[in-house]
């Protein structure tokens, strides 16, 4: 009798004794310790939506385009 409750005294011992991970705090928690006021701001891109061209490509017959596609902002990269 005494062995298992010695047993389950020094189970009861080492699982208090392992430390509890914590869990990554949020963004809003962070942006409160640090006295700061947390806005979401998603990625605006998802929320843009797609322009429509002018000219309408086929879907068969894609030629390239004479400009270069890749945009930074308003102005080409070339």
């Amino acid at each position: 009798m005494t062995r298992i409750v010695l047993l389950l005294v020094a189970l009861l011992m080492i699982g208090v004794a392992e430390p509890v991970a914590a869990a990554r705090p949020t963004r809003y928690a962070r942006a409160k310790m640090r006295g700061k006021v947390y806005t979401h701001r998603p990625f605006y891109k998802r929320y843009k939506g797609h322009k429509k061209s002018k000219k309408r490509l086929s879907l068969f017959k894609q030629k390239a385009r004479s400009h270069s596609s890749y945009k930074v902002g308003r102005h080409s990269t070339r």
